[in-house]
């Protein structure tokens, strides 16, 4: 296995979700043990020899309980034009939460179907939490069926109502 590139989903400050990637060298899995890395502002990430996550905390507080997989994202760049129909069977939540559900680890989130700032249709799902405390949540699709050797596009929309994003230290992150 190599490892050329991560993407992850980093649950940040009033449930709102920070992208992290990391283009680094490629490593050859066997070449060691763990592989952690660790940014100045509260950030660490470690990660064993075969791509499991270890740790992941912020600010001192460890967000995972037990060894997971991360999110490998390859090139998409050639992953062409949408020609199958949307795979998740209520995508705008217009049949209320029918095929989705919250992940066990919502903390200091509140995750609810909302009418307000909808970007199609007459659903949305908002996250809100205190402004002064660290949260992590999401909610989940039912599992979709996908083939083999066969690319698919993952997109979604996101809004973010006050244009950015703060650290518990008042810093701007996005």
């Amino acid at each position: 296995m190599r490892i050329k590139a991560f993407l992850l989903t980093l649950p940040l400050v009033a449930g709102l979700t920070s992208l992290i990637a990391w283009g680094g060298p490629s490593l050859t899995a066997g070449t060691y043990e763990s592989l952690a890395i660790a940014t100045e502002d509260g950030l660490s990430l470690t990660l064993s020899s075969d791509g499991l996550v270890l740790a992941l905390a912020v600010d001192g507080e460890e967000l995972v309980g037990e060894p997971v997989p991360a999110l490998w994202v390859r090139d998409m760049s050639q992953a062409g034009e949408v020609t199958e129909p949307n795979l998740l069977a209520n995508p705008g939540f217009e049949e209320g939460d029918t095929g989705w559900s919250p992940l066990a680890l919502n903390q200091n989130i509140i995750i609810a179907l909302a009418l307000e700032d909808v970007q199609g249709g007459d659903w949305a799902l908002k996250f809100t939490g205190p402004a002064d405390a660290i949260g992590f949540g999401g909610w989940g699709s039912d599992p979709i069926s996908v083939t083999g050797g066969r690319r698919y596009r993952v997109s979604g929309w996101f809004r973010v109502k006050e244009g950015f994003v703060t650290r518990p230290t008042g810093s701007p992150i996005l």
